[in-house]
């Protein structure tokens, strides 16, 4: 896993020295009650995930900068390279929850999907969760299946990279997303 950068955003892969934010990130009360998993979590269950995923295939996990500034966790799991398929999950610093930077983080996930070959995304989101269930529907996702706690989605790729195009041209950066998948 190398840096990508696009879209003001840099994506630099999960380190160790990385750990101590993403369990402060993931453990504040305005990130944990939409964790798929809401209970708490210290550094060292984090460092052994990091280490079982630092040269897996089918995982990967980056920190998203702005302005050299850590805004945000971002994994793919379950990559499937037949399928073309994975899973996803975001979630930003606590500072910047209402910031808006989702959207070019999102922009920047689609160039890491489409170098990665990633076609659909699958993704599981607290039914609580109504930020987060809003943007999938933005994007173009279909809930599929429901439980008591979670909504399914899946993100196809046409929908999703259309309703980006849309997000790109607010930030007048069309023609940066559309050169991303050439």
């Amino acid at each position: 896993m190398c840096n990508l950068k696009g879209f003001g955003i840099e994506f630099v892969p999960v380190r160790d020295e990385h750990i101590p934010l993403i369990c402060e990130w993931r453990n504040d009360p305005r990130v944990l009650p939409f964790m798929d998993d809401t209970r708490l979590v210290d550094e060292k269950v984090l460092l052994v995930w990091l280490n079982r995923i630092k040269n897996s295939e089918k995982e990967k996990a980056y920190i998203a900068f702005h302005d050299n500034c850590p805004i945000c966790f971002l994994s793919l799991s379950k990559i499937d390279n037949k399928d073309k398929s994975c899973s996803t999950g975001i979630f930003m610093s606590p500072n910047y929850i209402n910031s808006g930077m989702w959207k070019l983080v999102y922009l920047l996930r689609e160039k890491l999907l489409h170098i990665l070959n990633i076609e659909n995304i699958y993704e599981q989101v607290r039914k609580n969760n109504n930020r987060n269930v809003q943007i999938l529907s933005k994007l173009g996702g279909i809930c599929i299946k429901q439980d008591k706690d979670f909504a399914y989605y899946i993100l196809e790729l046409q929908p999703r990279r259309q309703a980006l195009a849309g997000i790109a041209e607010l930030f007048d950066m069309k023609k940066e997303y559309i050169a991303s998948f050439n």
